[in-house]
C-alpha cells in the first residue's frame, strides 16, 4: 500500500498536480485494494469510488465523499449498509445499484460502464470533489 501511495505522488509531483483532487476508483479485486488503502491513509483522496466489493471499514471513509456502485446480484445488501454507516459516522457517502442489462458483476466492461454512462457522470463528480484541509 504505502508503494502505491509512492507511485501517486510521484506522478502528482512530475505533472504538478492538484494534490486536493487526488481521487481512487476501484472495481472488484481494486476496490478490496481501496478497503485496504483508505484505513492507512484515511485523509490522502479527495473522492473515493468503490465498486463491486464488500466492506466493513466504514470508518476510515467518513473524510472524502464516497459513491458505491454494484452491478445487478452483488453487494446490494452490503454495500448500502456500508454507505449509511460512513453517513451515521458523519461522512458523506451514496450508493448505486446499477440497472443495466449489460450491468452484471462488471460495470466497467466493454459492452457497457458506469464511466460512459452519462445519467451517472462519476467522472465528473469525482473531479468536482476537493480534499478537506
Amino acid at each position: 500500500l504505502d508503494e502505491y501511495i509512492k507511485l501517486i505522488n510521484k506522478i502528482k509531483n512530475e505533472f504538478q498536480a492538484d494534490k486536493n483532487k487526488i481521487s481512487i476508483i476501484g472495481f472488484s479485486h481494486g476496490c478490496y485494494g481501496i478497503v485496504n488503502l483508505i484505513p492507512k491513509y484515511p485523509k490522502y483522496f479527495s473522492a473515493v469510488v468503490p465498486i463491486g466489493c464488500n466492506t466493513g471499514y466504514a470508518s476510515s471513509f467518513i473524510y472524502q465523499p464516497v459513491w458505491t456502485f454494484v452491478g445487478t446480484g452483488e453487494g446490494h445488501k452490503t454495500m448500502p449498509g456500508f454507505v449509511s454507516t460512513i453517513n451515521k459516522k458523519g461522512g458523506s457517502a451514496k450508493h448505486t445499484s446499477v440497472k443495466h442489462k449489460y450491468a452484471n458483476h462488471n460495470i466497467l466492461g466493454d459492452k457497457y460502464s458506469i464511466l460512459r454512462d452519462k445519467e451517472y457522470n462519476v467522472i465528473e463528480w469525482m473531479i468536482s470533489k476537493t480534499k478537506k484541509s
